[in-house]
């Protein structure tokens, strides 16, 4: 596939870092979806990496055992726990799992950009990096009329598997409203026991066990606005669940970590791939001054006043062995698959010249797409990455479907 990668590779500009798979490898090892969330790297190592290429880390993640939700921006690390309050990482902490990227902006616009919701961010990426349309890092900054954050918020450690540790999460809901006094944060039971607070921030529930709604106006002519990523138009403060609401006199200005992997480019993201956000930055609660944010949920009116950006060329995965390696994107593993085709129909005899061998594995490769090489880890596309013994070269497992396609005549001189 491509050259050893190493030590000295990792958090270079331009390239992504995920110390921790996101797909299964085989033999019950740790990964994003399966669990096994231990210490995969430590904050201050991945610093030190960063400092050695002159560039700085963004990235989002969780904590070791997934604990919390994590963000690096400018390469400091914070955890955001359930009370909300966020604080800064040490250099000996552990992480979970990460997407991290060594930045170095290659597009920097202070262009002021008025962001309705969260499907409006990667058309905007694309066009500043001149239509780009794979993996991206950046750093933004803006303010938002409403956010909806969240953070894990689970009681076993190690943590299960990450669907089962995200259906226990706290929601952080923010709003910006010019007519208030002070900045405001309330949670279910302050609610539950200011009945006048809650009506006059316009919550109500049905009995005394129902969440407590507030409606968001959507009206163009209103102050506020829905949530649209999460297609819906209210606030919910659920019972038990830690969620708070936060509402604020002056905009929240925020700095956003962003990750933007495609599945259209990185195969083995899986249904991680797309566009992460984390946001960081400041209210004012009983005169004192507390950072607040998280992963970024949705959001509404988001006025973005700079962008940083860089495209990312390379992104590396590091096996719980300790080996490292290219993540599987269509710049790799198609190829490597069609060039055991090649071998295994014979075609690489019958193709004298180089350049119609070449010709041959392009077509065949364009076979491996997304949707067909994540579609179940048991097929003959996902083997190639959950066979330990084949994931060097990503093709041997691939062998015995490659040989039925062949005796069918589904795969022949054309690579249709």
């Amino acid at each position: 596939m491509s050259k050893s990668i190493t030590a000295a590779d990792l958090l270079k500009p331009g390239t992504a870092y995920l110390p921790l798979p996101v797909l299964s490898a085989g033999d019950n090892q740790p990964n994003l979806f399966d669990g096994g969330y231990k210490s995969s790297a430590n904050v201050g190592d991945v610093q030190d990496c960063a400092i050695s290429h002159k560039c700085s880390i963004i990235g989002v993640g969780g904590s070791e055992n997934l604990q919390h939700e994590i963000t690096a921006i400018d390469s400091t690390f914070t955890r955001i726990p359930v009370d909300g309050n966020i604080t800064e990482m040490k250099s000996n902490e552990g992480i979970g799992f990460a997407h991290l990227s060594g930045f170095k902006p290659e597009k920097i616009s202070d262009l002021q950009f008025h962001i309705a919701h969260q499907q409006e961010l990667v058309p905007l990426l694309q066009e500043l990096l001149n239509g780009y349309d794979g993996p991206v890092t950046g750093k933004l900054t803006g303010a938002f009329k409403v956010l909806l954050v969240r953070t894990p918020n689970h009681s076993c450690s190690p943590a299960p598997k990450i669907a089962e540790a995200l259906k226990d999460q706290v929601r952080f809901y923010f709003m910006h409203q010019a007519n208030i006094k002070h900045d405001l944060r309330v949670d279910y039971k302050t609610l539950d026991e200011d009945s006048t607070l809650a009506a006059r921030l316009g919550f109500i529930r049905t009995n005394d066990e129902a969440p407590f709604i507030k409606t968001i106006r959507t009206t163009s002519s209103s102050a506020e606005a829905s949530i649209q990523k999460l297609n819906t138009d209210f606030i919910e403060l659920r019972k038990g669940k830690g969620d708070q609401f936060t509402i604020h006199k002056q905009p929240l200005k925020m700095d956003i970590a962003l990750q933007y992997a495609p599945a259209s480019h990185i195969y083995e993201m899986g249904v991680a791939a797309g566009l992460h956000l984390h946001a960081i930055g400041k209210v004012t609660l009983n005169d004192t001054e507390v950072q607040v944010g998280g992963h970024i949920l949705g959001f509404s009116g988001l006025k973005l006043e700079e962008t940083q950006l860089m495209r990312v060329r390379q992104t590396i995965v590091k096996e719980p062995s300790g080996i490292l390696r290219e993540a599987y994107s269509r710049n790799n593993i198609g190829q490597a698959i069609a060039m055991t085709a090649l071998e295994l129909s014979g075609k690489d005899q019958e193709l004298k010249s180089p350049a119609a061998k070449q010709a041959w594995v392009n077509k065949l490769s364009r076979k491996v797409n997304a949707v067909n090489f994540q579609s179940d880890k048991n097929n003959a596309w996902g083997s190639c990455v959950c066979n330990p013994d084949t994931r060097e070269v990503a093709t041997k497992a691939y062998s015995g479907y490659l040989e039925r396609e062949i005796k069918l005549g589904n795969i022949n001189g054309n690579a249709r």
